[in-house]
């Protein structure tokens, strides 16, 4: 495979290094083996040189003679892809914001947190009334967990917290639907998530009404908070009777039904 770099473009390599940039990103010419446009494969050529890069400082290794391969196959892969949109595509925005519970009921919204290895997990949650009034949160330290494990331990002490408190009627809102799902459902769990989901399925029983849905992380921005700040924390299990600092603006947004506008697209 042999590459060359077109002619009327090959003065731009003296050129400072945004005007580099701007001049072969936006080049309309084509290369001729194989035909995909020389803006793809100047772009997807310099990501991976950058890659191959890192992998040299960090790692010590370089593959410097696959590069141009890698570069060529995900230009020419990017190219398939963009060629096989047969319509225009539109994009919508939706507003989110925080919707308070019914009049006698309260509203817990819980979610959980892992990374990438699953060594620093925590859940957090938040318990509100009908007027948004912060009534109870939690945050805790999972240690190693899952995000599925993080998400269900969420609902989980967020429930114990509520019967607590002598609440009666709650709204469970997560952002994730493998929890909704799994709720909602009355088909046996399978591990490793039996236990969790048995566990909250048996608390649900002891409150006059339950409901669990589904909400966007837009409007899920304390729960989230509180999760994150679990999976850190020295303490096994905080709760808060009042809004900590680093909910604080999370939560005035949410008092003050402030919207946030989530992307969607399909084709027209």
């Amino acid at each position: 495979m042999s590459t060359s770099i077109p002619l009327t473009l090959q003065h731009s390599f003296h050129l400072g290094l945004f005007e580099w940039l701007k001049i072969n990103c936006s080049s309309k010419l084509w290369l001729d083996h194989p035909k995909i446009p020389w803006a793809a494969f100047f772009s997807t050529m310099i990501w991976n040189i950058w890659l191959d890069r890192n992998h040299l400082c960090f790692q010590n290794s370089s593959n410097l003679q696959e590069v141009k391969h890698k570069a060529m196959g995900l230009a020419a892969e990017f190219c398939s892809a963009k060629s096989h949109t047969s319509k225009p595509v539109s994009c919508f925005f939706h507003p989110i914001t925080w919707i308070p519970p019914q009049p006698e009921w309260f509203k817990l919204n819980s979610d959980g947190s892992s990374n990438h290895t699953c060594t620093k997990a925590g859940a957090g949650g938040v318990i509100r009334d009908q007027k948004g009034n912060w009534i109870g949160g939690f945050a805790k330290n999972l240690g190693f967990a899952t995000n599925n494990d993080a998400e269900l331990w969420g609902v989980k002490v967020g429930l114990e917290l509520a019967l607590k408190m002598s609440i009666k009627k709650l709204e469970v809102e997560v952002d994730s639907m493998f929890v909704v799902h799994i709720l909602n459902n009355a088909f046996a769990a399978k591990k490793p998530h039996k236990a969790l989901v048995n566990c909250c399925r048996l608390l649900i029983q002891r409150f006059e009404g339950v409901r669990v849905k589904h909400t966007y992380r837009e409007a899920n921005g304390i729960a989230d908070a509180l999760a994150k700040h679990g999976a850190f924390m020295e303490d096994f299990l905080v709760y808060f009777d009042s809004v900590p600092d680093f909910c604080s603006t999370c939560y005035s947004h949410d008092r003050n039904d402030c919207v946030v506008y989530r992307s969607s697209f399909c084709k027209t």
